[in-house]
């Protein structure tokens, strides 16, 4: 799903990943670029852009999806073909 999502962006397609839960949910935008190796998902991850409503100062760009999502088997993708 990961590989996917990043070969989608490198292709120019809008891919975004979404997390969401009960007390607050959270977005982030896939970019084009290399996979990034995660300890904390044990697996290589898309890099993203994200903006994070509850916690600013934690808004990044240019990083592994994992510094946005604590759990892979949470997150869901989605694309605009």
């Amino acid at each position: 799903m990961l590989d996917k999502a990043r070969e989608l962006s490198a292709n120019g397609k809008a891919v975004i990943a979404v997390q969401s839960s009960d007390d607050r949910g959270q977005i982030g935008i896939i970019m084009p670029g290399a996979a990034v190796p995660s300890g904390k998902w044990g697996l290589n991850v898309p890099i993203a852009v994200a903006a994070r409503v509850d916690r600013p100062e934690a808004s990044f760009y240019g990083k592994g999806i994992n510094w946005l999502f604590s759990d892979p088997a949470q997150v869901t993708i989605y694309v605009r073909l």
